[in-house]
Order: C-alpha cells, then structure tokens, then sequence
C-alpha cells in the first residue's frame, strides 16, 4: 500500500467512533486495538484465546445463577432489562431502559444487565452486570 493511500486510511478511521467497555479495561492492549480500531480489518482481529472464552462462559451461567437468585429475593424490586443482541439500536433500548429505572429510584433496588451511557470524552461504556440502589 503506497504511504498516501495508508495515510489516508488512518486519517478516516481516526474519524470513526469506537467505544470500549469494562472487558476492554482488563484485555490485552494489542487486541482491543486490533478488534475496536477501524483502520483494522475483519481480516486482522483476533479471536478471543481459549482461557478468556472458558471464563466468559462460565461468567455467563454465574450470572444467570446470580440473578435468579436476586430475582426470588426481591420481586418486583428487582428489574431485569433484556439481553442484548449487540446490535446498537438494542444498546441504546438497553441505556434508555437503564437511565429510566434510574429515574424511579425508590421503585427497582437492583437493575439488572443495566447498560450506561456512552462517555464521548473519553469513549468509555459500561454494562455492569447489576446496579445496586444503596440507601434511602
């Protein structure tokens, strides 16, 4: 690729937006890089090593555990938002879901598979798996 033509490719996807979640925090630099970045291709990402896969699964059946359990101890004050397909329009169903039952805080005690906001100065998101209202 001539310099020009990769100058210009960095310049484009330096313009893209691109936000990163806890997961990303606690990754490898390099491959959140390679799979957020749009001056990478689908060619270049990596796939997710074994070990995380093994521990996102496992994650993944806690949390349902997890919930349930919540779920059974708390009733209506416990609110579950939808899963998410990943696609944005159920992201922001997912923050706007979220930023409601925040709104009514003496109603749910926990929201659960909340999704925040995007923080467009530092291009930052977050998905905790619970919001906990502590208090009054």
């Amino acid at each position: 690729m001539a310099l020009a033509t990769l100058k210009n490719t960095v310049k484009k996807a330096a313009k893209k937006e691109f936000y990163l979640g806890g997961y990303d925090a606690k990754s490898c630099q390099t491959l959140v890089m390679k799979n957020h970045h749009p001056s990478y291709t689908e060619d270049d990402q990596d796939d997710i090593p074994p070990g995380d896969l093994a521990r996102m699964e496992d994650g993944v059946r806690f949390e349902s555990e997890v919930s349930n359990l919540w779920s059974a101890a708390l009733g209506d004050r416990f609110l579950a938002i939808p899963a998410c397909d990943r696609s944005e329009k159920s992201k922001r169903l997912r923050e706007k879901l979220t930023l409601a039952a925040m709104e009514d805080p003496g109603n749910a005690r926990v929201i659960w598979n909340a999704r925040l906001p995007k923080q467009k100065r530092s291009n930052r998101t977050g998905e905790p798996d619970a919001l906990v209202h502590w208090g009054v």
